[in-house]
């Protein structure tokens, strides 16, 4: 079977989305994707003092993939002469200056840019169109190529930075709507592998490191920041812990919401209903696969009268989540809407 190839412009720094999308790509049988510039980190020669030094200490997206032979030679010739199946851009903010300059190139090719920044905000709607005028054309670049964004906020992608004068009842109604064409709702994702078998022993009801700070002073023995060296540890921690604590951060997507879930332990989301509807993580719902708490004493009431059989049905729901946002699944997803000649994944593997 010939591989069609793709070619991923990768980023610099760590992008658990780009990161977590580029893992999936890798996996699928019918794509020989070219990773530009390599993303070295993914791979497992990068090694273990390496990734102890990156963002995360390298947990969970990095040191996984296998390599194998790639040519990354004359990727811009091959992709003038139309060699690519389709066009991964793994981080259109960082990529926009090469997005103005080969625009012409892309509009020929099946594109895809990924947005994976923590702001709800497009790129158009920033200063760095101001800094760029060359760009201002770019402002309708969203009907030319799909975007793929986890940051999702309906009223802030049509109003821009008009959002932040505009009245509560206007935010409302707007987050209520239909998302922008050219938008397309994707979030991070995790490495199948990464997924406890079955549901680990319980040892405890919170792990070790706990984001929440007025959680974490309420529960002995724990801290806010990076409690491990590494991800056997960590892991470890998540997975004898009936509970796991996380929040919003810069954004509302965060890998930990995965490792949780992955780990075996329960979801315990502060706010989560204050999400916008459309902005990633997607699929977690209260009662049904966890938890939403708006207090450290409304999550300890709420744990506390947990029954055995309810938590045990909300921790297999909550397993089942991770499993539907595995890196092959994401990658399945980014195809079929870019209605790529190739058969999912899964459909391959079953």
């Amino acid at each position: 079977m010939q591989r069609r190839p793709v070619l991923f412009l990768t980023t610099p720094i760590e992008d658990y989305l780009s990161d977590s999308l580029l893992i999936g790509l890798k996996q699928h049988d019918e794509l020989l994707v070219v990773d530009f510039p390599k993303r070295e980190s993914l791979y497992r020669s990068f090694g273990a003092e390496n990734l102890a030094r990156i963002y995360g200490k390298g947990c969970t997206l990095y040191g996984n993939l296998d390599d194998e032979p790639v040519d990354r030679e004359n990727v811009l010739e091959r992709l003038a002469g139309g060699q690519f199946a389709a066009v991964v851009i793994g981080n259109m903010w960082l990529h926009w200056p090469f997005i103005v300059e080969h625009r012409k190139l892309l509009k020929n090719q099946m594109t895809a840019l990924l947005d994976g920044a923590d702001t709800p905000r497009l790129v158009h709607q920033t200063s760095q169109l101001i800094r760029q005028p060359s760009t201002w054309f770019l402002s309708r670049f969203k009907t030319r190529f799909p975007i793929f964004k986890r940051e999702l906020s309906i009223a802030t992608a049509r109003l821009g930075i008009a959002d932040r004068i505009a009245p509560n009842f206007l935010l409302r109604a707007l987050e209520a709507g239909n998302i922008p064409a050219g938008i397309h709702p994707t979030a991070f994702s995790i490495p199948e592998q990464k997924i406890v078998a079955t549901p680990p022993a319980k040892t405890k009801d919170f792990p070790t490191h706990i984001v929440d700070a007025e959680v974490a002073k309420a529960v002995s023995d724990t801290r806010t920041s990076y409690a491990f060296d590494g991800e056997a540890e960590y892991y470890h921690d998540l997975q004898t812990s009936r509970f796991g604590v996380t929040t919003k951060r810069s954004g509302w997507d965060c890998m930990r919401h995965y490792e949780i879930a992955a780990n075996g332990a329960l979801i315990c989301f502060r706010d989560l209903n204050r999400k916008p509807p459309h902005c990633a993580p997607h699929g977690l719902i209260a009662g049904e696969n966890c938890i939403s708490y708006s207090s450290a004493e409304n999550l300890f009431d709420q744990t506390r009268t947990l029954t055995g059989g309810e938590y045990d049905r909300l921790q297999r729901n909550c397993i089942a989540w991770a499993h539907q946002n595995t890196c092959r699944h994401r990658a399945d997803s980014l195809l079929i809407t870019l209605d790529c000649p190739v058969r999912p994944l899964s459909e391959i593997r079953s």
